[in-house]
């Protein structure tokens, strides 16, 4: 951990921008001697690369100090342009606005009155001879100070895009978190609901007189379907996987799921149109989902009669479930309902369930039909 916080910290380009400094603030004293200010301007030359991003205020202090100290010799060292360079750089990339603008202009009028008023090395010159001194220093200083900007600028930018991709991948992860609970929900209220339906309506067929062998297998067969389904969805929860490894309905048996129902006690009339085709895994659940719901509803809430029409067209399937209920009773719009609209959108088809004509309460559903790949011999 140590090693990878020492690499983050030490750049190749601040060891060559501190190089070039440093370099820059040793031309003057090899002509005019080396001394105290030289090698603070060098301090702060070499260091000012590598302390900016931590430390920028202690940077920006220290260097401004040392070229003010640096404005009152007689002998204005040339170190002194890069440095001033450096801090404005600093200033611009590193401090917050507005704060960095007055900072820089501080640093301006600081710079421009060294070079007018302060310095002796400039002031006893002519000032045609000065003003390309002043003119070029406060180019320079511009430039340094643009060139921190437009940097600072990029980093404002690239962190807004970040944290936009950052909130889209959020919303992406919560949008796919809900759809897994919806579909858990859809599957466990289907599984959970139909299976316990079909039971109690045996056992009370059982307990009052019907036959009792006929309805403990039935029990035990609902119960077992029940149970296997579950643990496919309950793979879901133990696992990484977005769907069971085995498909919750092999294949689609609507004959299986009338046998069911009408063991449980409800009299349905049941009609085929058209032959049902190969079809593709989600597609095969969606059917079969929605006219399990169907029927469980017409035994819950009904009056224990229904019919039930599937067509089967090239390219989708038309389900109709009509069954009697008493008139004033409540048929809450409640989870399964829902799921089964749920379910219809999912695969862009369409599903109503309401009440009739004469106490009939009618459940319509047109899907369209995702045929499997047929494999070639």
């Amino acid at each position: 951990m140590t090693n990878h916080v020492e690499v983050e910290l030490i750049r190749p380009r601040d060891v060559l921008l501190a190089l070039v400094l440093v370099a820059f603030c040793l031309i003057s004293p090899f002509a005019t001697g080396f001394g105290l200010l030289d090698a603070a301007l060098v301090v702060c030359a070499g260091a000012a690369p590598f302390t900016r991003r931590r430390w920028p205020w202690v940077t920006i202090a220290s260097c401004v100090v040392v070229l003010a100290a640096c404005s009152c010799t007689e002998n204005l060292p040339t170190g002194v342009i890069g440095v001033a360079m450096i801090t404005a750089y600093i200033i611009a990339r590193h401090l917050p606005a507005p704060v960095r603008y007055v900072v820089a202009t501080m640093l301006l009028a600081g710079d421009i009155a060294a070079t007018t008023l302060i310095a002796p090395a400039l002031v006893t010159l002519p000032l045609p001879v000065r003003a390309p001194y002043i003119a070029w220093s406060v180019t320079l200083l511009v430039i340094a100070f643009l060139l921190g900007e437009l940097r600072h600028r990029a980093e404002e930018a690239a962190a807004k895009e970040l944290q936009i991709q950052l909130e889209r991948q959020r919303d992406v992860f919560e949008r796919v978190a809900a759809e897994q609970r919806a579909y858990l929900a859809r599957e466990i209220h289907d599984i959970v609901t139909h299976s316990l339906t079909v039971i109690v309506a045996q056992a009370d067929g059982a307990r009052y007189g019907a036959s009792s062998d006929d309805a403990l297998r039935t029990i035990s067969t609902v119960g077992r379907e029940s149970l296997r389904q579950m643990r496919g969805v309950l793979s879901l929860l133990r696992g990484g996987e977005q769907r069971p490894v085995e498909p919750l309905v092999p294949a689609l048996d609507i004959d299986g799921l009338v046998a069911t129902t009408h063991a449980g006690g409800l009299d349905i009339d049941y009609s085929v149109e058209g032959t049902l085709p190969p079809l593709d895994p989600g597609t095969t659940l969606t059917i079969h989902r929605i006219v399990q719901e169907a029927l469980t509803n017409a035994m819950k809430h009904g009056d224990g009669t229904a019919r039930l029409t599937v067509a089967w067209h090239p390219t989708e399937a038309a389900i109709c479930l009509e069954n009697g209920f008493t008139p004033g009773a409540k048929h809450q719009q409640g989870h399964g309902l829902r799921g089964m609209r749920e379910r219809a959108s999912l695969i862009d088809g369409s599903l109503t369930s309401s009440p009739s004509h004469n106490n009939t309460w009618l459940t319509e559903a047109r899907l369209p039909l995702q045929h499997a790949d047929r494999v070639e011999p």
